[in-house]
C-alpha cells in the first residue's frame, strides 16, 4: 500500500524544483515520500529519487537526507564530483540544515531559554540512539 504522498506523486509525478544550477538542484520534498527505497520503505512505495530522475532525464544523487515523514528542501547532485563536494560542505558545517517544527499545544520555551527535546530515535538499521534537538 502506498503512503498518501506517494500515491499523490504516483498519479502526478511532478517534483517542485526550487533551484537548478549546473551540477545540482534543490527540490521541495513533501512529507510522506521516501527519498530512496531502503529496508524501512514499504513494497510499492514511490521514491523521490526515481521520480526526479525521470523528471529531469538524468542521474541524480541525494546530497543529504530527510526522513520520509519530513518535508523540506533537498539537494540532489548530477555527478559524483558534485555529490562529494556538496557532502563535504554539509559535513564541515559550511552548509547547515535548519528544521522548523509546527507544534500544537504549548511548545513555548521559558523566556530567555530555548526549547530542548531529548528523545531517542532509531537509525537506519533500527538501533535506538540518543538524540537532542535544540
Amino acid at each position: 500500500m502506498l503512503t498518501s504522498a506517494a500515491s499523490l506523486f504516483a498519479a502526478s509525478p511532478s517534483i517542485p524544483i526550487l533551484a537548478r544550477r549546473p551540477g545540482f538542484c534543490v527540490v521541495a520534498k513533501p512529507a510522506g515520500l521516501v527519498v530512496h527505497r531502503n529496508d524501512w520503505s514499504r513494497k510499492g512505495d514511490v521514491a523521490l529519487l526515481q521520480l526526479l530522475r525521470d523528471q529531469l532525464g538524468t542521474q541524480v544523487n541525494p546530497v543529504h537526507r530527510l526522513d520520509a515523514g519530513t518535508s523540506g528542501c533537498l539537494v540532489f547532485a548530477e555527478d559524483s564530483e558534485t555529490t562529494a563536494a556538496l557532502q563535504r560542505a554539509f559535513a564541515s558545517g559550511r552548509v547547515r540544515k535548519t528544521y522548523i517544527a509546527v507544534a500544537r499545544g504549548n511548545a513555548m520555551p521559558t523566556l530567555g531559554e530555548g526549547l530542548v527535546v531529548e528523545r531517542p530515535v532509531r537509525d537506519d538499521k533500527g538501533v535506538l540512539r540518543a538524540a537532542r534537538t535544540e
